[in-house]
């Protein structure tokens, strides 16, 4: 595919629309033998942008896309962008998470389980569309049957959980898993309230007080711990100085076995009227998808607690249980011998990656990389908003890759 304004200048997507008024007849696009101009190109990317928009895309949604390199690639970007939407290419390697998305919209539109190495292997909506029609979940996977190994009460751990559990055991000082995210909170501050919203949110997801043991399988025991109390620290002169303190607090060790799987500490700031709220999570039981999860199940209690006194009426979160069972009904359908067969194929005769540098165990990122932050905003209003971006990088520690998570997250 070739995009151009001239035959050396590469064109920006968002000037098709300009192009399509000015020049409709020009050549836009070149893919193999078909060349598009622009007002065919801007008039059928508006088709496309009217029929996303009745399905509910909008300004600010992610839409993932589905299709090969080509001319209706093209228009589905464009498309998009017209909507003020933003796209991830999962047909070119995009996000997982955006992938995943689409797999568990699928999965609660069709009351079925969707594994996501399908939608790698269906790459298109056509052929995505055609496994689905010919494939149905046998009665083992729509039961989810659990594994054996499992003591009475508990849940097998996922392959990745084992991993986070097994370095826990054997390197007790790693920190490598801790996911650490930092509200800033600006406004009057209803402790009682926080600390409340704290043990709802506890109380609704039981993984955040599991206890992941090794014996006589790695398994995750559901009674869940009790909630973990909001630790409030001294009055720091700034948001950074605060920051720079959480950094040291939610890097103390965490006990998966015993179910302590987060911590959260709130510093207040100096002003009176703001605050840096951490919290840590062990990524036994968080993702990168978690993250607002976590945020907006803690907005939601806390709104809740200050203006009626209760927490929110909502059903509890899918236990570790469910989560197992429905991983087993996804893993049915995922024909993981041929997964298993292809990944032999592309890794057999790979030279060993050397990773110079590479930090021991117990070692965590440098300090001086700041944590990542988000911001609650309570002016004149006692409702706290979702939180939205305040700095664009991840928590300090290496954890919270999504790509890595194999958990049963929040």
């Amino acid at each position: 595919m070739l995009w151009r304004r001239h035959p050396c200048a590469p064109l920006h997507i968002r000037e098709c629309p300009l192009h399509a008024v000015t020049r409709p007849d020009a050549v836009a696009l070149i893919h193999g033998e078909r060349t598009v101009g622009y007002g065919e190109l801007d008039r059928t990317a508006d088709a496309w942008a009217h029929s996303l928009a009745r399905h509910g895309v909008g300004p600010g949604a992610l839409v993932p896309v589905l299709l090969p390199r080509g001319a209706e690639l093209v228009t589905a970007i464009l498309a998009i962008l017209k909507l003020g939407a933003a796209y991830a290419l999962l047909g070119l390697g995009g996000a997982s998470l955006a992938a995943g998305r689409v797999r568990a919209r699928l999965a609660s539109e069709l009351g079925r389980p969707v594994p996501l190495s399908r939608l790698y292997e269906h790459p298109t909506a056509r052929t995505l569309a055609a496994w689905l029609s010919r494939s149905q979940p046998t009665p083992a996977a729509e039961s989810g049957a659990p594994s054996p190994a499992a003591p009475s009460g508990g849940v097998p751990l996922t392959p990745m959980q084992r991993v986070y559990l097994t370095r826990h055991l054997l390197f007790p000082d790693d920190r490598s898993a801790h996911c650490a995210v930092l509200w800033s909170i600006d406004g009057d501050l209803d402790l009682d309230a926080l600390d409340s919203a704290i043990a709802d949110v506890h109380q609704r997801h039981q993984v955040l007080g599991a206890s992941s043991v090794p014996a006589p399988g790695p398994t995750a025991l559901g009674d869940a711990s009790p909630a973990p109390v909001l630790e409030a620290l001294p009055v720091a002169r700034d948001a950074e100085a605060a920051a720079d303190v959480l950094r040291d607090i939610l890097m103390e060790p965490l006990d998966i076995t015993e179910g302590d799987v987060r911590r959260t500490v709130l510093v207040p700031l100096e002003s009176g009227r703001s605050a840096v709220l951490g919290c840590v999570v062990h990524h036994i039981a968080f993702d990168g998808w978690s993250e607002s999860a976590l945020a907006a199940d803690l907005a939601t209690a806390y709104n809740e607690r200050r203006r009626t006194g209760r927490a929110p009426d909502r059903p509890a979160a899918p236990t570790a249980a469910e989560t197992h069972r429905s991983r087993t009904a996804r893993l049915a359908l995922a024909d993981l011998d041929r997964r298993r067969a292809w990944l032999t194929d592309e890794l057999t005769g790979v030279p060993e990656a050397r990773r110079p540098g590479a930090p021991a165990p117990g070692r965590v990122r440098s300090p001086d990389r700041p944590a990542a932050a988000r911001r609650f905003s309570t002016p004149a209003s006692p409702h706290v908003s979702t939180p939205q971006p305040h700095t664009p990088e991840p928590p300090g520690s290496p954890c919270c890759s999504p790509a890595t998570a194999g958990c049963s997250p929040i």
